[in-house]
């Protein structure tokens, strides 16, 4: 879980950094930000959050239990209500462009082998892909960089193409983020 801060001169990450959560993401607005209500609030001079679970889809017991626990501590933090809970984190800073995307080179079954959080060395097999119809693995994701897993997709079966872009600045699927 993590906190997303569009266009950070609009916000401020030590008040980010009140709800625990370890890490906050200075983001650049994208063209579907600017459609958003967090974004709208910033641009009118008031300070937004968005708060990320790290699932889509559905709904992690765990995970939403994690950020329920974390808007509160900021409310409590903030002196809007009393609750008492464990401190949480001092959050990791980190700019979203400093993210670094991998993406797939195959279509199949998508079987990770590294996990959100766990700090991989350049080199290390991150997942690989698997071929439907045979189980022959056709291909290994490997860490380009020393890093931590930041995001990792649930996918199991990846299409033709999937997460694949002549430009990867503007594709829309990533499978893995390291930092």
């Amino acid at each position: 879980p993590h906190i997303r801060l569009l266009d950070p001169e609009h916000g401020s990450t030590s008040l980010a950094n009140l709800f625990g959560l370890p890490y906050v993401i200075e983001a650049k607005s994208r063209p579907f930000d600017r459609t958003t209500l967090h974004n709208n609030w910033q641009r009118n001079g008031t300070e937004a959050f968005s708060l990320y679970t790290g699932m889509t889809g559905k709904i992690d017991d765990e995970l939403a239990t994690q950020a329920v626990s974390s808007i509160l501590r900021f409310l409590t933090r903030m002196g809007i209500i009393r609750y008492y809970s464990h401190s949480g984190y001092i959050a990791s800073v980190l700019k979203e462009s400093d993210l670094e995307p991998i993406m797939t080179e195959a279509a199949g079954i998508f079987i990770r082998k590294a996990e959100c959080g766990q700090e991989v060395s350049r080199g290390d097999v991150l997942a690989q892909i698997m071929k439907v119809d045979s189980g022959e693995i056709i291909s290994e994701v490997t860490a380009p960089t020393d890093g931590i897993i930041f995001y990792a997709d649930k996918a199991c079966c990846l299409f033709k193409s999937f997460g694949i872009s002549d430009n990867q600045e503007n594709s829309s699927v990533k499978n893995l983020k390291i930092f």
